[in-house]
Formats: C-alpha cells, structure tokens, sequence
C-alpha cells in the first residue's frame, strides 16, 4: 500500500457534485483542481499507509460532521473562485 491522503478522493467527490450544479463551472476541470487546492491547503490532511489506517479513515470520513466541514471548505472555495472567473 502506498501513502494516501484520502480526503483528496472525498474533496474532489463533494468538489464536483456542487461544481456540477453550476452551469458555467459544470464539467470544468481547472475549476475543480482550483476548489480542490483551496480545500485541502485549508482541512487537515488524512495521510494512511495501512489497511487498518484506511478502514479507519473511511469510518471517519462516513460522519455527517466531517462532510459538513468539507461541503463548507468546498462552498466556500467554489464562492473565491467564482469571483475570479475568467470566462
């Protein structure tokens, strides 16, 4: 197993659900690697190497308080962006 930061996987799935439901960052890839970089520079890491660490990272990545901390980073990211939107 490799070293991984699993909040980047669960970043860029809550990252392209709200990115998805814009129409002019729908589908947009720097929009979604620019949220991302906000996001993770801002939330603590979530770095494992074995499959224990991994199980329990997924356990902890399932809580409704952890996805609300990252659906606010993304919000808020995807709000900075925004105004920085060069179309």
């Amino acid at each position: 197993m490799k070293i991984k930061n699993y909040l980047e996987d669960y970043v860029e799935e809550i990252a392209r659900e709200q990115l998805n439901k814009i129409p002019e960052l729908a589908y947009n890839e720097r929009a979604l690697m620019d949220v991302m970089a906000l996001v993770l520079n801002k939330l603590s890491p979530m770095y494992v190497v074995t499959d224990m660490g991994r199980i329990i990272t997924e356990v902890k990545l399932s809580s409704e308080q952890i996805r609300a901390k990252v659906l606010a980073a993304v919000l808020n990211a995807i709000k900075k962006i925004r105004k920085n939107l060069v179309v």
